[in-house]
């Protein structure tokens, strides 16, 4: 029938032909009655409904049975140009049609129009895989249209929600309505890190026509969550603002907003039973675009210290928490149990995130598991050929790669998964074997970095090129190091503190492929190893890990283009040996957020807002010298003097403890309160003089923590 077809688009003429369709220019189209109606719900409506229930079919407006010429009868199709008739009319009889991003929207208008069900999902997939802001902001705009196209609204309202704060140009910006970007900036799922984006967003739009646009900042302002604003940026950047300046009372509602948001944050902490009744919505976070999920690791409770877990975690970076999923993401072993695990890897690939490995209840296991984020359920997948704990995983050329490992001793054996055929194949093994490396994917190269090789911990770095299929030895890290984090971002990689020996490591280095170089950048905040990893947008998150201390439950930010370190919101206990990803995605973050935790306000982080405003505190950790911050640890030369980062359950005073000649020393405020300058001062001093190099702080502290 297919070829029938063909041959009659081919051979159509106005003698063949019993019908003729009339565009909206007057353009006459001859067609076959028989092959439009049999493909066509609209046409065969039209075309052979009974007279009598006409007027009750919408549809037939466009037909008049009494116009003829010379014996055909007219079908008339207003509002449609004629190139858009014939992509409709070559669909009807070949099932083919000319898609470009200039004719497809009315192509789809059409296809809707006639009830072409397949043509309209054609046009959907066309939109979505070319999908930019101009076209969306075409799409979401246009005024006059022959029906409602809410599926094609929806994929370009969607588009713009997520891309319009970090692709936005001024040509977008000068295509875009009022409406529609108040529409857009009070949208509970426009994709913001950060508010302060939101209010650049809207500057940047008015200063494309000032004159015109300019009246309306101060009410698009309004519709900012000034809750997730610093209050600084509020009372001094928006509500100072010279584009304020037409209308005082928007100016003043802000004002008056700002101080609200100070004061339901008072009130929540010190009295959060008190808080009834629904939030403000400039009190309440955006709907998250990304989370990051934990799962699983060493955690450390007054119970117990060092339990494998199997609980996940969810943090929301728009209400700056840490929560349980609303849906149980635990992975499981069997109808009953869950899956303790540790030193394990996670590692995204589309819409699956797979669980590799890793210690399950202090076993080193075989298992890997894969979750479907679009229905958020688990299933096994094939199981490794052999144990596999602390290795090396990442995601290349649409499979999984894993590499080296560790338990009686490292190996070199390297395996590839195929999710198609669900096994896993065995690849070119390492030229060192190695355990607790570093692995990421950079182009169509892995880079395998650092690690241990028995108790000798490696400096130097592979990389497995897809194309020659082998290893290469590529340059050395400048100093040797294990379970440290690694990442990739914008085609450089990163890695994060570790171990060298039974010394913690405070440094950052950074790897250039282009010139195959390693350098140093900003050190952490604090020496700690077997952090999960991960980032959002221009941020790396290094997630617990564990110090001299034991395990920590800190959460260190790296602003990746500033080369500046935040501190985030720590985790409810202390973990390590944990593995991280970032979930994308609207509709599956969603899925992950309860509405408790959607209608909670969201709470300003003082540590965070405020060095992202103030340039003086910016530079707070973006120094060298983090012995004098109350959040430091230790000291990056001579590992004295730290802070313990909790407090008693007695009473709220602080507990302040450093290392002095191999032995552990606490110290009470009250009882110290007289002298507590002098003390401060000749510990200090002690201090310096007792401890002396690395060698010395190694000895020092293996005796203490019993590391020999």
């Amino acid at each position: 029938m297919s070829l029938q077809r063909t041959d009659l688009w081919d051979q159509r003429s106005f003698k063949s032909c019993d019908i003729l369709l009339e565009g909206g220019e007057g353009c006459l189209f001859p067609v076959h009655s028989q092959v439009i109606s049999s493909s066509c719900p609209y046409f065969e409506m039209a075309l052979w409904a009974r007279s009598q229930v006409e007027d009750e079919l919408p549809l037939l407006e466009g037909i008049d049975r009494q116009t003829e010429i010379q014996g055909r009868k007219v079908v008339r199709m207003p509002g449609f140009k004629p190139a858009t008739i014939s992509q409709l009319l070559k669909f009807i009889y070949t099932a083919n049609v000319d898609l470009n991003p200039f004719n497809m929207v009315e192509v789809y208008w059409g296809a809707d129009f006639l009830c072409l069900d397949k043509l309209e999902q054609l046009c959907l997939a066309f939109f979505s895989e070319n999908l930019n802001l101009s076209s969306s902001i075409a799409v979401v705009q246009t005024e006059n249209k022959p029906l409602p196209s809410f599926k094609l609204e929806r994929i370009g309202w969607n588009h713009l929600l997520a891309n319009v704060i970090k692709m936005s140009t001024d040509e977008t910006l000068r295509a875009m309505t009022t409406k529609t970007l108040t529409q857009l900036v009070e949208s509970d799922e426009l994709n913001a890190t950060r508010e302060e984006s939101v209010w650049t967003l809207i500057v940047r739009w008015a200063n494309c026509d000032p004159e015109e646009r300019a009246k309306n900042v101060p009410l698009l302002a309004l519709k900012l969550r000034i809750g997730a604003l610093p209050f600084n940026f509020v009372a001094y950047e928006i509500a100072e603002h010279q584009l304020m300046e037409s209308n005082n009372s928007a100016a003043n509602e802000i004002r008056l907003r700002n101080l609200e948001t100070n004061a339901m944050i008072s009130v929540r902490t010190n009295n959060p039973g008190s808080m009834t009744g629904p939030v403000p919505t400039f009190m309440k976070a955006r709907l998250p675009h990304s989370l990051i999920l934990l799962m699983g690791g060493r955690i450390s409770t007054p119970d117990a210290i060092n339990t494998t877990t199997d609980s996940v975690l969810i943090f929301d970076i728009h209400t700056q928490k840490w929560f349980e999923p609303k849906v149980e993401l635990r992975v499981p072993m069997d109808e009953e149990n869950f899956r303790r695990l540790a030193m394990h890897k996670l590692v995204l690939l589309g819409k699956v995130l797979y669980v590799l490995g890793g210690a399950d209840l202090g076993i080193p296991s075989t298992k890997c598991n894969k979750l479907n984020l679009e229905t958020l359920e688990w299933s096994e997948i094939k199981s490794f050929h052999h144990q596999r704990i602390s290795m090396g995983a990442t995601a290349v050329d649409n499979r999984l790669m894993v590499a080296g490992s560790g338990f009686f001793q490292s190996t070199a054996l390297v395996e590839f998964y195929d999710p198609a055929s669900d096994t896993w194949s065995v690849g070119p093994s390492l030229a060192h074997p190695r355990s607790s490396a570093g692995m990421v994917t950079v182009g169509q190269c892995v880079y395998l970095i650092g690690g241990v090789e028995g108790f000798r911990t490696l400096d130097s770095v592979e990389k497995f090129d897809l194309q020659k299929q082998k290893w290469i030895l590529v340059a050395s890290l400048n100093e040797p190091r294990r379970a440290a984090a690694c990442v990739e971002c914008h085609g450089f990689v990163f890695i994060f503190g570790g171990l060298e020996g039974t010394r913690y490591l405070r440094t950052v280095e950074r790897y250039d492929p282009v010139n195959d170089a390693w350098s140093f950048v900003s050190p952490m905040p604090s020496a700690k190893s077997q952090m999960a990893c991960t980032i959002i947008g221009e941020c790396i998150y290094l997630i617990g890990g564990v110090s001299y201390l034991g395990n920590v439950k800190s959460v260190d930010v790296y602003h990746v283009l500033e080369d500046r370190w935040t501190r985030g919101v720590s985790l409810p206990v202390p973990r390590a040996a944990a593995a991280a990803a970032t979930i994308c995605g609207l509709d599956v973050c969603t899925k992950l957020v309860s509405r408790q935790e959607r209608d909670a306000p969201v709470l300003r982080i003082a540590c965070d807002d405020e060095r992202a405003s103030d340039p003086e505190q910016t530079e707070t950790f973006a120094t060298e010298d983090y012995s004098s911050s109350e959040d430091s640890l230790f000291d990056e030369e001579n590992l004295v003097f730290f802070y313990w980062d909790s407090y008693s359950e007695d009473d709220d005073e602080e507990e302040e403890y450093y290392i002095e000649n191999e032995v552990f020393v606490f110290v009470n405020h009250d009882e110290h309160e007289d002298d507590s300058s002098e003390t401060e001062s000749s510990n200090s001093q002690e201090n310096n003089e007792n401890i002396g190099g690395d060698s010395d702080d190694d000895r020092s502290l293996s005796l203490l923590f019993g590391l020999d």
